[in-house]
C-alpha cells in the first residue's frame, strides 16, 4: 500500500511539473524594444501597469489566447479616459521574443500595424523582426 501511494505521489508531481513548464509566456518584466523609427525604448509590464519609456498605463489583459499554435495577449490601454486595443504576439515558441501590434479592428487582433520589436534578452531590430515575422 505505501509503494502504491509512493507511485502515485511521484507521478502527480511529475505531471504537475510537465503541466507548470508549459505554461504560456508571461507579459510581467521587463523588454527591449524598437520602434519603426528605430527608437530604442524600455517596456515594463507589470499586473496591472505597463511602462513605455517613461510612461505609465493602466491596462486589462484577455489572454493568452491562441492561434496556429501560437500565442498572443489582447490588451487595452488606458490613457485619459481613452481605451486602446493592441495585442501582443509571440511569433516563435520562444517566451523571449514578441511583436507590438495596433490592431485594425477587434475582431481581427493579429492583423494590424507592428508598433515595437520586443525581446527580453537582446535589443531587437524592429525591420528584422518585420522581415523575419510578418507575412
Amino acid at each position: 500500500m505505501k509503494r502504491w501511494l509512493l507511485g502515485l505521489s511521484a507521478l502527480l508531481c511529475l505531471v504537475l511539473m510537465v503541466a507548470c513548464s508549459k505554461s504560456a509566456p508571461s507579459l510581467q518584466g521587463e523588454w527591449k524594444a524598437q520602434d519603426a523609427l528605430k527608437k530604442d525604448y524600455k517596456i515594463i509590464f507589470k499586473k496591472d501597469k505597463v511602462t513605455i519609456g517613461k510612461q505609465d498605463y493602466d491596462y486589462t489583459l484577455n489572454g493568452p489566447k491562441a492561434k496556429d499554435g501560437f500565442t498572443y495577449y489582447s490588451l487595452k490601454l488606458k490613457d485619459q479616459g481613452n481605451e486602446t486595443s493592441y495585442t501582443v504576439f509571440f511569433p516563435t515558441k520562444s517566451k523571449e521574443t514578441a511583436l507590438f501590434l495596433q490592431p485594425n479592428n477587434d475582431k481581427e487582433s493579429l492583423k494590424g500595424q507592428m508598433l515595437f520589436a520586443l525581446n527580453k534578452k537582446e535589443k531587437p531590430d524592429y525591420y528584422d523582426y518585420v522581415k523575419k515575422y510578418l507575412k
